[in-house]
């Protein structure tokens, strides 16, 4: 920002604050600015200034000038007014300029920084992320992790050594046929494994 930008801000207002009356009023915040300092020279030239501003009042508060419409005024502005130097006519441009989209003031260095995102907060954004993608391809719940899966996958399950194999001795009648159904423990006389009591000797 140049030393002439640097006064203007500081003069005169801008947006809102751009009134038509009372005592913050355009004239009187433009008479001021030029009475001394660096604007004195637009001393003699108030009205030209103050004309262009009020003519599109409404705009300038809004902030809806942008900076190449404030120049478009600016020239039209010169024009009518042939007395104008070239440091009334700089300084005038710059008024104008301030006055518009392109005089918004800009964030400093360090609300800048504040604003930004911290080292640790876009780690922290990038694992929840990359946590949220994962789930989208794989939405599987409870998963085993790898090493449980690959132990897993070598175990075989034997069969219930309690269950009635009929295919062995004595396997009619097993332990697990007893259980819940009413039957009795119990060994098929026709098997070769049947108790048979032994026999007094005289």
């Amino acid at each position: 920002m140049s030393l002439i930008d640097e006064v203007i801000s500081k003069k005169l207002p801008r947006g809102q604050k751009l009134t038509p009356v009372g005592a913050g009023s355009i004239d009187k915040k433009v008479r001021e600015a030029t009475r001394t300092g660096l604007l004195k020279n637009l001393g003699d030239n108030q009205e030209i200034v103050v004309k262009t501003i009020k003519d599109n009042l409404s705009r300038f508060r809004g902030e809806k000038i942008t900076g190449l419409e404030a120049e478009r005024l600016w020239k039209k502005a010169i024009k009518a007014d042939p007395t104008l130097t070239k440091d009334d006519k700089g300084d005038f441009k710059a008024i104008l300029k301030h006055m518009s989209k392109a005089g918004a003031p800009k964030p400093s260095a360090e609300a800048a920084k504040k604003t930004a995102p911290s080292a640790k907060a876009t780690k922290q954004a990038a694992r929840v992320a990359a946590k949220k993608a994962q789930l989208k391809k794989d939405p599987t719940r409870g998963a085993l992790p790898e090493f449980l899966e690959k132990r897993r996958g070598s175990v075989s399950v034997k069969a219930n050594p309690w269950a009635a194999n009929p295919n062995k001795p004595g396997g009619s009648g097993g332990i697990g046929s007893g259980l819940g159904g009413g039957s009795t423990i119990s060994n098929s006389p026709s098997s070769g494994g049947a108790y048979k009591p032994p026999s007094l000797l005289r």
